[in-house]
């Protein structure tokens, strides 16, 4: 039933046995799986509805464990003291309460880091809408900010824009904040390679098809 195209395996492969020590056993495989799955659903966050193809999840997995992707963890006191006046601005809404809640936990969060300009609800071109977004004035960062179940499409989608990282924030009051490593340059332009193999590949076999010959 889950499948990885092959391309990405041959593409990835040499930074799996990397990965790995140079040494792919059955047990390193298995952690491997493991954690990509882990790492899928850290992001889903209890919503199967986020499911995404399995490649995805392989490419982000690789992207963070390769050193393409940084992933700061950050445990958020679950009595954080939140700001009345943010929470009966954003009450009025018509999000539940645990998402108002997140969005105002996040808000504050920023906010206590410098960022300015907080929206809600913002659409970003090629990204999606994010829960909440932000703009450090000092080091002109902007934040995508999720709550709750995010794509894992999202982060890659948000850091081929420079300058921008996503934060997300689990219903379990932990917060990820995903940015660009130092092999971002070096892994992002073997997927996007790789990309244009499968996609080329896909091309040709539809222009062979028999529903060309219609």
């Amino acid at each position: 039933m889950f499948r990885i195209d092959e391309e990405l395996i041959k593409a990835f492969l040499p930074y799996i046995k990397e990965y790995c020590l140079q040494e792919i056993t059955k047990e390193k495989w298995k952690a491997l799986i493991d954690d990509l799955f882990n790492l899928e659903d850290r992001l889903k966050d209890g919503d199967d509805r986020y499911f995404d193809a399995l490649d995805h999840s392989f490419v982000l997995f690789l992207m963070i464990y390769c050193g393409a992707i940084e992933v700061i963890e950050e445990s958020i006191n679950p009595n954080y003291s939140i700001n009345l006046r943010n929470l009966m601005a954003l009450n009025s809404s018509s999000w539940s309460e645990t998402q108002t809640i997140g969005k105002v936990v996040l808000t504050e969060i920023l906010e206590s880091k410098g960022f300015k300009n907080i929206k809600y609800e913002k659409s970003h071109y090629s990204i999606g809408r994010s829960d909440v977004s932000a703009k450090h004035p000092i080091s002109k960062i902007r934040v995508i900010g999720e709550c709750g179940p995010c794509r894992l499409t999202k982060v890659i989608n948000t850091l081929r824009f420079d300058n921008k990282e996503l934060w997300h924030l689990t219903k379990s009051n932990i917060l990820y904040i995903y940015k660009r490593d130092q092999k971002w340059d070096e892994m992002y332009n073997l997927l996007e390679k790789t990309n244009r193999r499968i996609m080329n590949k896909a091309f040709d076999q539809i222009k062979d098809s028999d529903f060309m010959k219609l």
